[in-house]
């Protein structure tokens, strides 16, 4: 074979050098995926919640790892030296780091997708940034160190790239300020928790629902039903305020009367706080039917209750109810609302 081999043109076995392992890692990659998806193993992992780009790159990773690894044999048949300096030799242990670098990568994933499955129904969702966070400085700093490993071991000189590292990390630090800036303000919002995905907020300007939080940005979802994406640098100056953590939600409302009999606004005010006590989501101790102003127009009575209830719908739907109430109680008192 060797024979054979020898009399091969050079570029016939430069050819072979360069695609032959390509061929056959894309043979035993496509051998053991259908194995996997064969048998139960894919299914477990589906259950465990690791995502497919991540089992595909671990069974890429561990098919370059065993071509990489048994190639050595591979070449000693055809009559190479792949130990010494030689580019196939360098190339060789090249991908096996590469390879081996990937696989620790993809691991590193499958226990990241691991727990965000474990944490999808979690309480405290602005944890999958964290997560986010985490995942991407762990990719980061694993392929990092492989790549050093891959020019340590082709003769570069390492100290030297660490230190010109060093130097252009902090230029790319000044260049991209935004971009560090939004990451302070996506560990400000997990950290201070001034909100969390599905909370009612007020920022400026913006009104809505917060619909998904990353790295970078906040989208919240307007009640005109438009999506706003904020900045996370926004929220380290900004005054949030929560609407959706309140623990009562206040109604607050001046009927106008033309009227100033003192016995009917009494007969109102009395009876109006008896029926607005009557509801089980409004707080009987908090209920004020009083009066509160006297002028040239009339009078004016302070209606102010607090509601428990879940949401704006339910809290919509009983404000309306308290103001057609005060509606009837005036018209039974036979009070005159003044509509201006």
């Amino acid at each position: 074979m060797r024979e054979a081999i020898d009399h091969l043109p050079n570029a016939v076995i430069l050819t072979l050098q360069l695609t032959l392992p390509f061929l056959v890692w894309v043979l035993l990659r496509s051998v053991v995926g259908t194995a996997v998806r064969a048998t139960s193993i894919a299914k477990r992992m589906d259950a465990a919640g690791i995502k497919r780009p991540t089992r595909r790159a671990i069974w890429g990773s561990i098919s370059a790892l065993i071509v990489a690894s048994y190639w050595d044999d591979v070449w000693a048949t055809l009559g190479h030296d792949i130990v010494d300096e030689s580019w196939p030799g360098q190339a060789l242990r090249a991908a096996k780091i590469l390879a081996l670098t990937s696989l620790v990568v993809a691991l590193w994933d499958t226990g990241a997708d691991r727990l965000e499955a474990v944490l999808e129904h979690s309480e405290r969702r602005t944890v999958r940034v964290v997560m986010e966070f985490t995942q991407r400085l762990g990719r980061f700093l694993l392929w990092g160190l492989g790549l050093l490993t891959v020019a340590y071991v082709l003769g570069y000189n390492v100290q030297g790239l660490i230190a010109g590292l060093g130097v252009g990390g902090v230029a790319l630090a000044l260049a991209a300020k935004d971009s560090v800036e939004n990451l302070f303000g996506a560990l400000t919002i997990v950290l201070d928790r001034p909100f969390d995905i599905g909370d009612w907020v007020k920022i400026g300007d913006v009104d809505g629902t917060v619909e998904t939080i990353s790295l970078r940005s906040t989208r919240i979802r307007t009640f005109e039903d438009s999506v706003v994406t904020m900045p996370n640098s926004t929220f380290i100056k900004a005054n949030v305020e929560n609407l959706g953590i309140r623990r009562e939600r206040r109604v607050r409302v001046v009927v106008p009367f033309r009227d100033v009999d003192p016995a009917k606004l009494r007969r109102f005010s009395e009876g109006l706080r008896t029926k607005l006590g009557q509801h089980e989501e409004i707080d009987v101790e908090k209920v004020r039917v009083t009066l509160q102003a006297l002028g040239i127009d009339g009078s004016g009575v302070l209606v102010q209750c607090y509601l428990n209830v879940p949401g704006i719908a339910r809290e919509d739907e009983l404000r309306q109810e308290i103001l057609l109430e005060i509606l009837e109680a005036a018209e039974q008192c036979d009070l005159q609302v003044l509509v201006r």
